[in-house]
């Protein structure tokens, strides 16, 4: 008998190191990564917009879809991206200035680039959506991606992006727009040939710089033909340094990494390495029409557009470049190197769980400074984690006793004059 009880015993010890030696079925979080992303914007075209980008509502679904539903068939709304398939269904990316999106949708040109994603933001419907996406045009971000949802909440707001475009720049496009007649019997008058679209300067100088690009160059070669490469690596992230004209040792590793990013070569040992020949030529000129197809689609007027590097830090605290004929071709807005986005100190409404907008970033910078909210979580959704933070503040504050008091976990008359005391 005491025999069999020691088996017993043993054999469920035996089953509880088994258990513990077992892993864990559960999801396993992927962790978040830090990426350099272009942002652009896109709207939902209705079709009794006084003017369209394209010129037309059916020239606008073309561009941006109907706008309806993502990809995944989610309905649009205000945080929906679209960005490349590399990016599953549900990640969500975070995006300084606006907050943390969810990819639900795909697009033809959303895609991931040599050394940056590009990530579209839904911007609302009709000429208001339309301006939204036109004023934030296209900017270059350090943005942070969670391919596990749950390890950041949801909660994105554009408001402060204006929904009113520049008057010069409305007429224009509402000079450009042709409407579709009523009826095919309606009898139709020849529109106005639209006024000539003021040239996209930067498109231009792309376009341009390629033309003149040539192969044949290697270690110690001079002239213009050295420069124009120069220049078009510095335009796609590889060259910082000044424009010379001389391939010197930093172009040929400008130009190396350059093909082994590109798969013309495979490491620095091959044959032609640094060296501009055809096959490094053909690669150049078709990372350029990348470019130029990502630039096109944005007027000059309300584009921003900071040199990539390959470490993207801070965007105020990016340097301009040395020479002022380069900050004007690329359109360098340095008041933009200057500023920063300056939150006001305090709330200023009442506000409870599942609230959203600028005043919960408000509060949540708040608690954040005072240590009760960690750093990155200043997402504009007044989730759970904020719920907390809030309670911590009151008990702090004596303002409640705990999580069953009156008012625990949310910004009421109380906590909000609490808060504006500090």
């Amino acid at each position: 008998m005491k025999t069999k009880i020691t088996r017993i015993i043993v054999w469920l010890i035996a089953a509880l190191q088994f258990a513990v030696m077992v892993p864990s079925t559960g999801a396993e979080s992927v962790p978040m990564e830090k990426r350099k992303l272009l942002v652009t914007a896109y709207y939902s075209p209705l079709p009794d917009q006084t003017y369209y980008i394209r010129g037309s509502y059916e020239a606008d679904i073309r561009l941006n879809g109907r706008g309806t539903n993502g990809a995944d068939g989610t309905e649009v709304y205000t945080g929906m991206l679209a960005a490349p398939k590399t990016y599953p269904f549900g990640t969500r990316i975070k995006i300084p200035g606006l907050g943390v999106g969810e990819v639900h949708d795909r697009g033809g040109a959303i895609y991931a680039a040599r050394d940056y994603d590009r990530v579209d933001v839904w911007m609302g419907r009709g000429e208001e959506g339309l301006a939204r996406a036109l004023n934030w045009g296209a900017r270059f971000v350090e943005g942070e991606v969670y391919y596990t949802p749950h390890q950041i909440e949801p909660g994105l707001s554009f408001h402060w992006v204006s929904s009113e475009l520049p008057l010069s720049f409305k007429q224009r496009l509402i000079n450009n727009t042709v409407h579709t007649p009523v009826t095919v019997t309606q009898s139709v008058t020849q529109a106005p040939e639209p006024e000539p679209e003021k040239e996209n300067k930067e498109v231009k100088r792309l376009e341009q710089n390629r033309t003149l690009l040539a192969a044949g160059l290697g270690k110690d070669a001079t002239g213009e033909e050295v420069e124009n490469l120069q220049r078009m690596l510095w335009d796609l992230g590889y060259y910082h340094n000044e424009i010379t004209g001389t391939y010197d040792q930093v172009t040929m590793e400008a130009v190396l990494k350059f093909q082994i990013e590109y798969g013309v070569l495979n490491n620095k040992w091959e044959k032609g390495a640094g060296y501009f020949g055809k096959k490094t030529l053909a690669a150049l000129l078709s990372a350029v029409e990348q470019k130029i197809e990502i630039l096109a689609g944005y007027p000059k007027e309300v584009q921003v557009w900071i040199p990539a590097k390959k470490v993207l830090p801070e965007v105020a605290q990016l340097a301009a470049p040395e020479i002022a004929l380069e900050r004007q071709e690329l359109n360098f807005a340095e008041a933009l190197m200057n500023k920063k986005i300056v939150q006001d100190d305090r709330p200023s409404v009442e506000l409870d769980l599942n609230d959203r907008g600028p005043e919960v970033i408000k509060l949540q910078n708040f608690l954040i400074s005072l240590g009760y909210l960690a750093a990155d979580l200043n997402t504009g959704c007044f989730g759970q984690q904020t719920e907390a933070a809030v309670l911590k503040f009151q008990i702090a504050q004596g303002i409640v006793d705990g999580s069953y008091g009156a008012g625990a976990g949310r910004v009421g008359p109380k906590t909000l004059t609490a808060i504006q005391s500090f």
